[in-house]
């Protein structure tokens, strides 16, 4: 098994999406660099329409909404007694997919700890410039996507 990345274009895709798993007849238009191709062969692709570099994300679950409609994330802090807190902060909607939400404000910064599920205030989410990738646990390092 290998992982090679190549620019091509989809000419065609058929399939039924069952799970994520689903698999689609498909043909692909691949760019000048075909080395290590061969007719014949079968292949797990991945479709990438956006990029960004340098941004925040957060658990999609951790994005909700306020009473004035904007769309926030709720912030845990603690005081220098101690104590936990819970802030509510306004933040803009970039990029999302299944799983992550690119969230924008001015006051974002790393070492927040983001409640990942903002309806219920569960769980923390920590901001920081790690690599993007799933942890367990309740508190997991939130990621700056790069």
């Amino acid at each position: 098994t290998s992982t090679t990345a190549a620019a091509g274009t989809i000419v065609t895709a058929v399939g039924e999406n069952k799970t994520a798993d689903s698999e689609y007849q498909s043909e692909i238009t691949v760019g000048e660099d075909k080395a290590g191709l061969l007719i014949g062969m079968r292949t797990k692709l991945s479709i990438i329409t956006e990029e960004r570099q340098n941004i925040y994300t957060v658990p999609y679950e951790a994005v909700g909404e306020n009473e004035n409609g904007d769309m926030v994330i709720y912030l845990m802090e603690t005081e220098e007694t101690g104590a936990t807190t819970t802030r509510q902060l306004v933040v803009t909607l970039g990029m999302e997919n299944d799983l992550f939400s690119e969230i924008q404000s001015a006051e974002l910064t790393d070492g927040m700890v983001v409640y990942r599920d903002a309806a219920a205030g569960q769980s923390a989410y920590m901001m920081s410039q790690a690599a993007m990738a799933e942890a367990d646990g309740a508190a997991v390092s939130a990621r700056r996507a790069l």
